[in-house]
């Protein structure tokens, strides 16, 4: 009888420690992932693109999204803009995603190619202005 007791005893204290390992690695990586979908979330930094009128916006968000990246679709007087997030932060980024715009070169999904020619980003169009 003793024994059944200890053992019902280890299994409870076994399935106690589970359960707590088990939340906090769950409420850990929802935090994380929480993070990366917002680009707004004023604690990471972003980068804004002007998409080009001819490009379906689409088609960079899908090829940032398989880089690693998140964008977020905005729309400003008729100007297309994608919010970027930056996990590692703006300067550590903006050449790896740079590179990923530039080798998106097709209007649409399936479209014809495209030439987005330079790729600059609203802080970059700041400066040179």
């Amino acid at each position: 009888m003793g024994l059944a007791v200890a053992i019902v005893v280890g299994l409870v204290v076994l399935g106690i420690i589970w359960v707590v390992v088990s939340g906090a690695a769950l409420g850990g990586s929802a935090k994380v992932a929480a993070k990366q979908d917002s680009p707004l979330d004023p604690g990471i930094e972003t980068l804004r693109y002007q998409v080009p009128d001819a490009q379906d916006p689409v088609v960079l968000v899908t090829a940032l999204d398989r880089a690693g990246y998140t964008a977020d679709l905005g729309e400003s007087g008729g100007t297309k803009n994608l919010t970027i997030t930056c996990p590692a932060g703006r300067e550590h980024e903006r050449a790896r995603i740079r590179s990923v715009i530039a080798e998106t070169d097709r209007m649409g999904l399936e479209g014809p190619r495209f030439n987005p020619g330079e790729v600059l980003f609203e802080d970059e169009q700041e400066e040179r202005a």
